[in-house]
């Protein structure tokens, strides 16, 4: 009706491109001169998906620059009504149609903020709301009546609008009375009474309001609405909408579970390669976790977990939710791993080469229960972490005298790359161990090396500065410090919830200690200039990767053995909600190799000052409070695990734990 007969009844050209294929669609609009397109939400996001791709894959100004230029057209729109996008986005115009000016959008629910980045490149975005039983549109936003965030209001003048049964907030069901409302089903009695009320109104099955303008907002489908276990009522697209703004979530589909929210979550693995940390759940549950903190206790999730396929939907992009369940089951059993595919002429001439096949009976040894197949992927399908990655490293370079960097592991999206690289070194092997040990020299003769008199001279103002610093504007207050060992070697672990908390943790120490303490720090993060690096020499700083932790504990063992204090941070990420993490095993194994005291402390107030999306802090107490010293002996049989590494750090966990708890009072 709207995207056919309408335009044909008033003398317009319809154009049909060849297929729904995003060049196919910029091929027709441009070919054709189309002013007007019609399409669902999916394709509209997608429109601003691709756009802000292209901006930031031309450099990271390019992209700040597309994303600065939009806010600033959108801010402009908001409050004069002006539309400079086809000034400011000419670019963009020329790659869609140079005479595209009105975006229509229907089937489901176009989010406001998508309206509104739309409308900041200089298009109208119009969006209304209909049913099939309703001739399609009902309502709609028109030039001159358009109230973006609701789906306007009755297209025909004798098109009624009213809410059953409102809540305190105003909603309740849409029903629906005009002439474009159909008459029932054909021959279906029964279904004819659900659909229609006692005075005639139709029953579409969706939530919404209606405001004092009659501007029509739908909320969700009632059928749709979940119920959790204490009565809380919520809508999954509004919360999926929500969670999938952080760019590691690709999809993600909300549903009840026992009472309580989980989700399905397809990850977004090239961003999450490009990130620091490149553990895939971790990446995801920091970003759920950071996502939730602006939202109702009740809205937040309480499990999750990830697949590999994207999420089924009907024709129109909506999930079809009847199936979530059973794919949520199956995802928890280990189930959605990739299909195994028959192996092709090349993938048995690969297997057949002698490391290639050493290499395999070593993953097979491993991961043959996990679904080991050549199309695996090592993280999602068989649980490979960059702790694991090292280990599996040293026993593949064993059985094939092959050496493998841990950055290669980085880009790995199968199985069949590792194969692929291993044959590829042992035909033309490079120097990996050799290049490793010399940079690894390089480091501890630069940042472990005894600082020079100007170096410690300003170490100590720095120090001074820091301490005066943390006592005004913190109140910092120490408790324990009669704990810690009179002698170096000995390691500091901590809870880790913001940049606040290594020169917090530093000024609460005596300066004869700092001068003996070293950190680790995000090479990317901390060491891109020379101002930041002359930084991190004075304040003991050396650099680390997080994809490559075989480096990160060679430089904690050499700092260590030098007969120094080291601060770790094994949960790794600053934590999304203030609430201790995950520790990652890779304290266990420092402690397993160089087997100094570990001295428990825990940090309270910085993430009230400073969490992780802040980028000031503001004035807050701050506490930290270090526990007695614990033998990395007597953490490997109290703490719980299959291997030493993972005995101990979990026993560190619980001591750090403990901690917690008592610092709450």
């Amino acid at each position: 009706v709207v995207g056919l007969l309408t335009p044909l009844s008033v003398g317009a050209t319809v154009i049909l491109p060849e297929s729904s294929t995003g060049p196919k669609i910029l091929r027709a609009l441009d070919l054709a001169g189309v002013t007007t397109m019609i399409g669902v939400p999916r394709l509209y996001e997608a429109i601003l998906s691709g756009l802000e791709g292209q901006a930031t894959a031309r450099g990271r100004l390019q992209g700040r620059l597309f994303t600065g230029l939009l806010r600033l057209s959108v801010a402009i729109r908001e409050r004069t009504g002006l539309r400079l996008g086809r000034l400011l986005f000419r670019p963009v115009h020329a790659r869609l149609g140079r005479r595209l000016r009105l975006l229509v959008s229907a089937g489901a629910k176009l989010a406001p903020e998508h309206v509104w980045r739309l409308e900041g490149l200089g298009f109208t975005a119009l969006s209304g709301y209909g049913l099939a039983e309703t001739a399609s549109a009902f309502t709609g936003n028109v030039p001159g009546a358009q109230r973006i965030g609701t789906e306007g209001r009755p297209l025909l003048a004798e098109g009624r609008v009213r809410i059953a049964g409102p809540d305190a907030g105003g909603q309740g069901e849409i029903q629906l009375r005009g002439p474009s409302v159909f008459d029932g089903y054909l021959d279906d009695d029964d279904a004819n009474r659900d659909a229609f009320t006692d005075d005639g109104w139709f029953r579409t099955g969706d939530l919404g309001s209606v405001d004092a303008d009659g501007f029509l907002t739908v909320s969700g489908r009632l059928k749709e609405q979940l119920v959790l276990g204490g009565g809380k009522k919520v809508f999954p697209e509004e919360l999926e909408e929500h969670y999938r703004a952080d760019p590691a979530i690709l999809e993600i589909a909300v549903l009840e579970r026992q009472g309580v929210l989980v989700a399905l979550v397809l990850p977004d693995l090239a961003a999450i390669r490009r990130s620091p940390n490149s553990s895939v759940e971790d990446v995801v549950r920091v970003a759920l976790a950071s996502v939730a903190k602006g939202l109702p206790s009740h809205e937040r999730l309480s499990g999750f977990t990830l697949v590999r396929q994207p999420l089924p939907r009907t024709r129109l992009g909506k999930f079809r939710r009847f199936l979530l369940p059973k794919l949520y089951e199956q995802a928890l059993g280990g189930g959605g791993r990739a299909t195994p595919e028959p192996l092709s002429d090349d993938d048995r001439a690969l297997l057949q080469q002698p490391a290639v096949a050493a290499a395999w009976r070593v993953l097979e040894d491993r991961y043959g229960d996990r679904g080991l197949s050549l199309e695996a992927d090592p993280q999602l399908d068989l649980g490979i972490d960059s702790l694991e990655w090292l280990s599996l490293g040293l026993e593949l370079e064993g059985a094939t005298e092959v050496a493998l960097a841990e950055q290669d592991f980085a880009g790995v999206a199968q199985v069949r790359d590792v194969l692929r690289l291993i044959a590829a070194r042992a035909r033309a092997p490079a120097p990996a161990a050799e290049s490793r040990a010399a940079s690894l020299a390089d480091d501890e003769a630069r940042w472990l090396s005894p600082p020079s008199a100007s170096q410690r001279l300003a170490g100590t103002a720095l120090y001074g500065i820091n301490r005066a610093l943390s006592r005004l504007f913190f109140r910092l207050q120490v408790e324990g410090l009669e704990n810690l060992p009179a002698e170096p070697p000995f390691v500091i672990v901590a809870n880790h919830v913001s940049d606040l908390d290594p020169p917090l943790v530093g000024a609460a120490l005596p300066l004869s200690l700092m001068r003996r303490l070293y950190w680790s720090g995000d090479r990317g993060r901390l060491f891109g200039s020379a101002l930041s690096r002359a930084f991190c020499r004075i304040a003991h700083i050396f650099p680390v990767d997080e994809r490559a932790p075989g480096s990160t504990l060679a430089m904690a063992e050499r700092a260590l053995s030098r007969g120094n204090v080291l601060v770790w941070f094994p949960e790794s990420w600053r934590s999304p909600d203030g609430e201790l993490q995950r520790f990652l095993p890779g304290v266990g194994r420092l402690l397993t190799r160089q087997p100094v005291p570990a001295v428990p402390a825990f940090i309270r107030g910085t993430y009230e000052a400073m969490p992780r999306e802040r980028h000031w802090p503001r004035p807050c107490p701050v506490r930290i409070v270090f526990a007695p010293p614990l033998d990395p002996a007597a953490l490997a049989t109290s703490g719980e695990g299959e291997t030493a590494e993972a005995q101990i750090t979990e026993a560190l966990r619980q001591a750090v734990a403990r901690l917690a708890e008592q610092t709450r009072s």
